[in-house]
């Protein structure tokens, strides 16, 4: 039985701030330089219900890590600075197009925000939205609401975004901009930026599953 404990807003440990690598996947990942914080997993039945989630161990010290989707490997995840490049160096790439029919989440992300509508410029710029309009196609809500509840802001037409399910839990990168990392969240099935530290700490605090330190010790080696 998966003994869990409540996932609360418990600081990430702090740890080498070192900017080890970049999110190109053909340099160094964080990994060729910290090999002790990525662990192979013991327990497969644990693994296949928390892969691709974000998880702490509140029972220790509050540390975060990342139940890889893709691979069977945990990565430990530091303080909020090395858990964002831990995780846009584990990125893969993806097409505007792809990530396009995906909503977008935001965890109380950081930024200024023209139009006051509860979202930043610089996020509204990556989904397309007009941060000097609270509105962008017209019709009866908000960018916001319709964020909220998975619909495309940029049509007036109804169109809800949904995540495939081999999609959740993959980081991707957006090749055809800039390489911007984007997590792929089971949670909510929604889409988030991995852009700063800050956001980084709102999305571990919102959205990590806490995790008993048995059932820790159970999942990996």
């Amino acid at each position: 039985m998966l003994l869990l404990v409540s996932a609360l807003a418990l600081p990430v440990s702090a740890h080498d701030r070192r900017d080890t690598m970049s999110i190109n996947r053909d340099e160094p990942s964080v990994y060729d330089y910290y090999p002790q914080h990525a662990y192979g997993i013991e327990n497969n039945d644990l693994y296949n219900r928390l892969k691709g989630r974000l998880i702490i161990t509140p029972q220790r010290n509050g540390e975060a890590y990342y139940v890889s989707a893709t691979e069977k490997t945990v990565y430990y995840l530091g303080d909020n600075f090395q858990a964002l490049k831990t995780l846009q160096g584990l990125g893969y790439g993806a097409n505007s197009a792809t990530l396009n029919r995906v909503a977008a989440g935001y965890a109380q992300l950081s930024g200024y925000d023209a139009d006051r509508d509860g979202l930043p410029d610089k996020f509204e710029e990556m989904i397309g939205t007009d941060s000097q309009n609270f509105n962008t196609d017209g019709d009866r809500y908000s960018d916001k609401t319709e964020i909220d509840h998975n619909y495309d802001p940029t049509r007036g037409d109804g169109q809800r975004l949904i995540m495939n399910t081999n999609l959740r839990g993959r980081i991707f990168l957006q090749v055809d901009r800039n390489g911007e990392a984007w997590y792929m969240n089971p949670v909510d099935s929604k889409k988030y930026w991995l852009n700063t530290p800050a956001d980084m700490n709102n999305l571990i605090t919102k959205f990590a599953l806490g995790v008993s330190n048995y059932n820790f010790s159970q999942l990996v080696k």
